[in-house]
């Protein structure tokens, strides 16, 4: 970063954010400043590994389609967001791909490290999004289901403007009435830009998703199975907004997590119970070193069991609870409750065991693509557009994704027939 253009982005920090807090500042400050050292002589090999990062970055920003002059010297912005619990390689390969892609009009902003799965960004973060036409967040956990973020894209309490907000949408053609629009990287590392489900072919991704996307609103119930022992019945929200992904994100109002390929929603409670036996990726643990049992009654999880990982787990999600009584004594969310369910469509979301089985990525950002896949989150479920006044509505900051890789999907249809979607991770119907 030049002398001239750090000395642009403070300026933007001080005139857009006057009461920016001291920490949150110096925090920011220090991780560019890091940036502006001068950069240490490569290795080849080291070149090498960076200049792959830098094309996986690239690849991310393309999907933007950002409308820029022939010259790029004028048109949308960009703005990513990262932190300092990302790889430093990673970060100057996100400002160089920034750079290219959006010239003047791209800032890089810093964030400290999180400390959970949907935690808040700082008000400096959150303010200057809402003016961005592209947003990145490649951060160390997932924050797309920060407050911030979830305000940006629900529809506003004022029903005139709300009104107007819904007319958005259809025009667009989008689910979310934002300006912007977002993708975002969790756990953003040199190998989830070069590996796996981002070498992804993009019109298979397309065809896949959008397939899936004409089927799931004629689906009544899902019967989930496995060999290991998942039995869950679960009903998708017809009141929530669906979310899918087929490698676009090319309006206002579009959101996708990277890599892409999923097809996601909320789901009703009442009508959600049995048993989730976890064999993939669960967010902030990665890929589990054994299974792990969830067991659900009405939409919330009333047993978590698996060793230290069903131990961790449920210690995030009593924290996640605790946090929200401290600051809100009477509001009613829990974080225990089920937010998601999630088909995933990628084909390349996989890595392989010395025997040659697929078996989870490390993450379960990647993880929960992998074609022929389901997950299931807890926590936060407002990011589907679930209606303010709907008891289901699940508002908390925390959002945990369990990913499970080889189960077998049945759905009972809308007219009573039951089809087949996914066998032995595949899709079949």
């Amino acid at each position: 970063m030049s002398e001239k253009e750090s000395e642009q982005y403070y300026d933007q920090v001080h005139q857009q954010s006057p009461d920016v807090n001291v920490q949150e500042n110096e925090t920011m400050q220090q991780a560019l400043h890091s940036m502006e050292q001068p950069e240490k002589e490569m290795t080849p090999e080291e070149r090498e590994e960076f200049e792959k990062v830098v094309e996986g970055a690239r690849n991310v920003i393309r999907a933007f389609d950002l409308k820029r002059n022939g010259k790029n010297t004028k048109g949308e912005n960009l703005i990513i967001v990262t932190d300092a619990g990302v790889d430093p390689m990673v970060r100057r390969a996100l400002e160089q791909a920034g750079h290219e892609a959006a010239g003047v009009d791209f800032r890089l902003v810093v964030s400290s490290a999180p400390e959970h799965a949907a935690q808040d960004f700082q008000e400096t973060i959150d303010e200057k999004i809402k003016h961005a036409d592209a947003v990145l967040y490649a951060t160390s956990i997932s924050r797309s289901h920060s407050k911030g973020t979830v305000d940006l894209i629900s529809d506003h309490p004022d029903e005139r403007i709300s009104q107007l907000q819904q007319h958005r949408k259809q025009r667009r053609g989008v689910p979310y009435p934002a300006q912007m629009r977002l993708i975002s990287i969790t756990s953003a590392s040199k190998e989830i830009l070069t590996e796996g489900a981002s070498q992804e072919n993009p019109a298979d991704l397309a065809r896949r998703s959008e397939r899936l996307a004409e089927f799931m609103p004629g689906v009544k119930l899902l019967h989930i199975t496995t060999p290991e022992g998942t039995d869950l019945v679960l009903k998708p929200k017809k009141t929530a907004t669906p979310e899918y992904e087929n490698g676009k994100v090319d309006k206002p109002g579009k959101l996708a997590n990277f890599p892409m390929g999923e097809w996601s929603t909320a789901v009703d409670l009442a009508e959600t119970h049995g048993t989730l036996v976890v064999d993939g990726a669960v967010t902030m643990l990665g890929r589990l070193p054994e299974p792990i049992t969830v067991n659900i009654e009405h939409g919330v999880a009333v047993s978590i069991t698996g060793g230290a990982s069903g131990d961790r787990v449920r210690s995030i999600l009593e924290q996640a609870n605790a946090d929200l009584r401290a600051k809100e004594p009477d509001n009613p969310a829990n974080a225990f409750r089920v937010a998601e369910i999630g088909i995933g469509t990628n084909s390349k979301a996989f890595r392989t065991s010395p025997e040659g089985k697929k078996i989870s990525p490390p993450t379960s950002l990647e993880a929960e693509k992998g074609y022929g896949t389901i997950h299931i989150a807890l926590g936060k479920n407002s990011i589907f557009n679930v209606p303010k006044t709907d008891p289901d509505r699940n508002s908390i900051p925390i959002h945990l994704d369990h990913v499970v890789m080889h189960p077998e999907v049945v759905a009972e249809m809308e007219d009573g027939r039951k089809i087949t979607m996914i066998t032995n991770g595949e899709f079949t119907f």
